[in-house]
């Protein structure tokens, strides 16, 4: 691409981080940088479903551009029409999952950044807050409304809110490793543990899910401060 798309980019992904640690500056508590993040999030999604009258029909060009080796490739008619179709299903969730994954970025950048101070002026400060990093309830009901509402919906309502959910639940991971993280960290050989959980991740992928649902659990049930005696954050 040209120099203004690669400059273009680069503000997208760098001003939602710089907000971000705006947050984290104010607040001083990781969760509410993360929280305020998401807000971000959960408005870049409505105004992509505000912008365009039906978001996935402008996902399809670009998918089947990409995907046109595949299409051509396909051993009959009836081949490439399903996996157009499942394309179509695809493209319906993709701007919550660009998003999500936007968010993710984000987090990160934000997590070496504030890693990256620590050792400057606060060497284990950021080990302590992410061990006891907790997503609040109010978070963990949004998701589960959101949920709700993408399963038991129907139409642009149900596609709305589960494109919203995307990035709501994408915190939760983040939340999930947190929690893994601040068990562990208080057991014997917990380091060792946590390299296998994350060599198995490259191998087991649906590990995910139940990662995610470890950080969100958490929310209610503070497995940390039940089991490894962590306090709130």
């Amino acid at each position: 691409g040209s120099p203004l798309q690669a400059a273009a980019y680069s503000l997208l992904i760098w001003a939602p981080v710089w907000l971000a640690a705006g947050f984290l500056r104010e607040s001083g508590r990781l969760s509410l940088a993360l929280l305020g993040t998401a807000g971000l999030a959960l408005m870049a999604v409505a105004v992509i479903f505000a912008g365009y009258e039906d978001p996935a029909a402008a996902w399809m060009p670009e998918l089947q551009k990409y995907f046109q080796p595949i299409l051509d490739q396909a051993p009959s008619r009836a081949e490439a029409d399903r996996f157009r179709q499942t394309l179509e299903g695809f493209s319906r969730y993709l701007a919550g999952m660009v998003v999500a994954g936007a968010l993710l970025t984000v987090a990160l950048g934000l997590f070496i950044a504030r890693w990256w101070q620590a050792m400057l002026f606060n060497p284990g400060g950021f080990r302590s807050e992410f061990h006891t990093l907790r997503l609040p309830v109010s978070l963990a009901n949004l998701g589960l409304a959101l949920a709700a509402m993408a399963w038991l919906g129907s139409g642009s309502i149900s596609e709305f809110a589960a494109n919203l959910a995307f990035p709501v639940f994408m915190l939760f991971l983040l939340a999930g490793f947190a929690v893994l993280h601040g068990l562990l960290s208080a057991r014997p050989n917990g380091g060792f543990w946590l390299a296998g959980i994350y060599v198995t991740l490259f191998f087991l992928m649906p590990l995910i899910p139940f990662i995610m649902l470890l950080g969100f659990s958490d929310s209610w049930a503070d497995w940390r401060r039940r089991f490894a005696g962590v306090p709130r954050n």
